[in-house]
């Protein structure tokens, strides 16, 4: 009889916790998603697309967004990978936990500097 009762419960409990998480999502898709969706359904077309594709001013937008992307990845992985390299490096010499600690210890001490400054008094 017990175990009937909690059992019950635990239902109960998982339903509430269904209903508490929906609330959020059915309020995000009435009153976000839903405008959101027929704002782009009226306004983005086929022929929206080759007007903007006419114009050179959207064109150069354009190429320089998809330059600018590629340039900031090419130069982020050129930037990344020596640094995922010495990690390593370090990790292998040195051990993950000493590593880690060490890594810990270098944001303390940055973040301490950010909030008093280098000389401790500079507020």
């Amino acid at each position: 009889m017990r175990q009937n009762s909690l059992a019950h419960k635990r239902r109960g409990l998982r339903l509430l916790g269904v209903i508490v998480l929906l609330l959020p999502v059915l309020f995000l898709g009435l009153f976000f998603f839903y405008p959101l969706v027929n704002i782009f359904r009226l306004s983005i077309t086929a022929a929206a697309f080759y007007d903007l594709a006419q114009r050179p001013y959207f064109r150069s937008i354009l190429w320089f967004t998809f330059w600018q992307a590629g340039l900031s990845t090419l130069l982020t992985l050129l930037a990344g990978l020596p640094a995922v390299w010495i990690g390593y490096q370090l990790s292998v010499l040195l051990g993950p936990e000493r590593l880690r600690d060490g890594f810990a210890i270098f944001l303390l001490l940055l973040g301490l500097q950010q909030l008093f400054g280098r000389a401790g008094n500079e507020r």
